[in-house]
């Protein structure tokens, strides 16, 4: 085991976040090893001064600690008074301080993550804009000079102010999509996950099997786990945020296929022929209920659900 992997034993110990296994781990090593046990003993002494953990502490900061370690060594080789052993007690004293520094850092970052998990419009600090829909979460981290990243769970429609040297990162359960700068909807349904790309260029895969696909404007991806699908792109998959889903001469067939992915329903027509109708239509409405029964009474037909599943029954084309 690393250094630096004791030290982090250490430090959850003093949290109070070890398993049993972790905890047996930790007292195996002490015991087994004087340096590391004279590096436990430094740790918990600072957190016993300290009463807390450790606060972040800026890059000029760091360097200046740094900085001043380096000059105490150089002054105490000049002392020949000093013993061996007061030296390494320093020197590892000195090395804790500069990892509880960074593992207190880690801990502090964990704690920033900003969750967002109410459907609505939210603003990052880079200016790009994420539209959540109900019901879906997520999380920002990372989020810094270099980096850009969020997790997504449900559903949401990304407006990213574009950056070339920061990528910004959407993953989910099974996906990773990046982008410079664009526009996108992600939704996940029934264990695929689907990316319909409005403006700009974005790279999708698979977290299960990494192979990149890249789409442009009028592309439109699935990814069911493993495999990944170019598929026709559906016009109104984000049509949800404003409730306005348009249709022109589109088959009966594929307007409530696109209705199952948009509100993760089951939906029948129980004269199968008249999935080849066609619709000229702008449809309205913020829930299933309310856009089946427009197409119900273009097509005169009768509405009936049943246990979270609609019936499509008698009608004709027109």
């Amino acid at each position: 085991m690393s250094t630096e992997e004791y030290i982090a034993l250490v430090y959850k110990n003093l949290k109070g976040d070890l398993t049993s296994r972790e905890f047996k781990q930790l007292n195996d090593l002490t015991a087994k090893n004087m340096a590391m046990s004279q590096l436990r003993l430094e740790i918990e002494d600072a957190w016993d001064i300290s009463g807390e953990e450790p606060q972040i502490i800026t890059r000029k900061d760091t360097e200046a600690l740094i900085s001043k370690l380096k000059n105490q060594d150089v002054e105490s080789a000049s002392k020949p008074s000093q013993t061996k052993s007061y030296n390494l007690r320093r020197i590892i004293g000195n090395v804790a301080a500069l990892l509880i520094l960074a593992l207190g850092a880690i801990w502090l970052m964990r704690d920033q993550v900003t969750v967002y998990d109410a459907a609505g419009q939210y603003t990052l600090a880079d200016e790009s804009i994420i539209e959540l829909r109900e019901g879906s979460r997520v999380e920002v981290s990372s989020f810094d000079e270099s980096s850009r990243n969020v997790k997504l769970v449900g559903e949401a429609f990304f407006v990213v102010a574009r950056d070339t040297k920061r990528p910004f990162v959407v993953t989910t359960k099974d996906t990773r999509t990046e982008v410079l700068g664009t526009s996108f909807l992600i939704k996940e349904s029934y264990g695929k996950t689907y990316i319909d790309l409005k403006t700009g260029e974005v790279s999708f895969e698979s977290l299960h099997a990494p192979s990149k696909s890249i789409l442009t404007p009028g592309m439109q991806a699935v990814c069911d786990q493993r495999v990944v699908n170019i598929t026709e792109q559906y016009s109104n998959l984000s049509g949800w945020k404003e409730g306005v889903y348009t249709y022109k001469d589109t088959k009966l067939s594929v307007i409530l296929d696109e209705f199952k992915i948009i509100f993760d329903a089951n939906i029948e027509v129980v004269d199968m022929t008249l999935y080849d109708c066609t619709l000229s239509a702008i449809l309205t409405g913020d829930n299933i209920d309310d856009v089946l029964t427009q197409i119900a009474n273009q097509l005169e037909m009768e509405v009936v659900s049943d246990d979270g599943k609609w019936r499509l029954s008698g009608g004709k084309c027109k």
